[in-house]
C-alpha cells in the first residue's frame, strides 16, 4: 500500500471512453445519444423510422471525435445553428471570407448548388465542388474551406464529405419526423452571398493607449 493518494487521469479515461464509443454500435451508440439530442432540442421523443435512418448515418462518424456522447450535441451544433451575418463579423471568418477568390467561389457554390439536386451523398458534393473548382481556378484549401464558411459560417468543423450530406439530408426532414429546423445547403448558400454583400468589414482592435 503506497501512502500518495491515488491519481484519477481524465484524459486515460476519456481515450478509454473515445475507444469504446469507435467500437460500438451504430445502433447503440443512436440509442444512446438520443437523451443528449432531446435535451438540446434537435430531436423530439419518438423519432420517426427516416429520422432514426438520418442519425444512423450520421451519429457513429461524429462520435469518434468527441470524448463523451454528452458532448454530441456540440458537435451537431453546425447543422442546426446558422447565421451568415453574426459570422460574418468575426474576424477570422469576415477577414478570409472578403479574400476576393473566396468572395468568388461563395458565389460560384451558391449558383452552382441553386441549379443542382440536393448534395446527399459525398459523391454528389464533390462532383459539385469540382464544378466550383473549375470555374473559379480554386483549389484546395481556398476552395474547400471557403465551402465550409459558406455553409456553416465555422472556420472549422466535421470532415465536409460527412457534414454536407447530413445537412442536405436533414434539410429534407420535417418537424413531423421529429427533427429541429436544418436549413439546405442551397439556402446557407443564398444567405451568405447575401450576408457577405451587405455586412461591413469586421472592425480592427482598438490600438492599446501609448504609455
Amino acid at each position: 500500500m503506497g501512502h500518495s493518494a491515488g491519481v484519477f487521469d481524465e484524459a486515460k479515461l476519456a481515450w478509454v471512453n473515445r475507444h469504446y464509443l469507435k467500437l460500438a454500435a451504430p445502433d447503440r451508440l443512436v440509442t444512446l445519444s438520443r437523451p443528449y439530442l432531446e435535451k438540446a432540442g434537435w430531436i423530439g421523443a419518438t423519432p420517426s423510422p427516416a429520422l432514426s435512418t438520418w442519425l444512423t448515418a450520421v451519429v457513429p462518424p461524429l462520435a469518434t471525435s468527441i470524448d463523451k456522447l454528452s458532448d454530441l450535441p456540440d458537435r451537431m451544433h453546425l447543422l442546426f445553428a446558422f447565421d451568415p451575418a453574426a459570422a460574418l463579423t468575426r474576424a477570422d471568418v469576415g477577414a478570409e471570407a472578403r479574400e476576393p477568390l473566396a468572395g468568388a467561389v461563395a458565389r460560384a457554390f451558391a449558383a452552382a448548388v441553386a441549379d443542382a439536386p440536393p448534395l446527399t451523398t459525398k459523391e454528389a458534393f464533390r462532383a459539385l465542388a469540382k464544378q466550383v473548382g473549375v470555374t473559379t481556378g480554386a483549389k484546395g484549401k481556398a476552395l474547400f474551406h471557403t465551402i465550409r464558411l459558406v455553409c456553416t459560417g465555422e472556420p472549422d468543423g466535421p470532415e465536409l464529405d460527412l457534414l454536407i450530406p447530413a445537412i442536405e439530408q436533414a434539410a429534407t426532414l420535417t418537424s413531423a419526423d421529429g427533427l429541429a429546423p436544418v436549413m439546405s445547403c442551397r439556402a446557407r448558400a443564398a444567405a451568405f452571398v447575401a450576408a457577405l454583400s451587405t455586412s461591413p468589414s469586421p472592425q480592427p482592435p482598438a490600438p492599446s493607449p501609448r504609455p
